[in-house]
């Protein structure tokens, strides 16, 4: 599955079908409604940097075994075969290659709070890191901005 910012694009293997789906829980309930009857071996993205949580989220509630897998490795895989080209339905087919070639180890998704504390942590280090920033800025300005 290649994750994007307003869509999903599916690839399954080996019958090779591909479709997409909003990346909304409305799309993702669909793609969940269709994939549970198929019973995956395993469901698999790459980090999208949040763009994945919704998509990973939901089909793991269901009890799908869903795997996410960082970003470089999937490139290397694709270059490693040699896959250049770039779409969504590219994509989605070599992250679906990848899965059924290095068949990646299944981890156990965090669950809701962990994943919230997660987001609240890395939201507070952002802030402290802008507050530090700021406060470096008001010491070398001088005049009215200082005050």
């Amino acid at each position: 599955m290649d994750v994007s910012k307003d869509k999903l694009d599916i690839h399954i293997r080996p019958s090779g079908e591909f479709s997409d789906v909003a990346n909304s829980p409305e799309g993702i309930g669909s793609l969940k409604d269709r994939l549970v009857p198929l019973a995956p071996e395993k469901v698999v993205t790459e980090a999208t940097g949040g763009f994945e949580s919704l998509a990973t989220d939901i089909p793991g509630k269901s009890g799908l075994p869903v795997i996410v897998i960082n970003a470089a490795r999937i490139r290397g895989f694709a270059t490693a075969v040699g896959r250049f080209a770039k779409t969504d339905p590219i994509d989605a087919e070599i992250i679906a290659l990848f899965a059924e070639t290095v068949c990646p180890d299944h981890r156990k998704l965090p669950d809701e709070k962990t994943r919230e504390l997660s987001e609240l942590t890395n939201r507070r280090c952002q802030l402290m890191k802008m507050r530090t920033a700021e406060k470096n800025r008001l010491t070398v300005s001088g005049g009215p901005a200082r005050d």
